[in-house]
């Protein structure tokens, strides 16, 4: 007489599809409050060293990257650190 079944077993075990979504989901809304965070103190640090923020003040940047993740990541970067912003003001 088996005191495990098989069955218990494998349930307890079982990964559900929803399971591996729910944790990525998680994982994404933390990469996402990172950049926020990331971007936010980056561009408040722009500021006090006298550069401006290209389009938005730093709280809109950090919303931003918030919602919309790596995208605004690339476009901050774009507008701030690369050759495309051209000489600093």
């Amino acid at each position: 007489m088996d005191i495990i079944s098989p069955f218990l077993i494998q349930q307890a075990f079982s990964i559900h599809a929803s399971d591996i979504y729910m944790g990525m989901a998680i994982v994404a809304v933390v990469l996402h409050f990172i950049f926020s965070l990331c971007i936010w103190n980056d561009a408040g640090k722009l500021k006090m060293a006298g550069r401006s923020s290209v389009i938005m003040p730093p709280l809109v940047w950090g919303l931003a990257a918030f919602v919309l993740g790596l995208i605004v990541v690339v476009v901050y970067w774009l507008f701030h650190y690369s050759s495309f912003r051209g000489k600093d003001t």
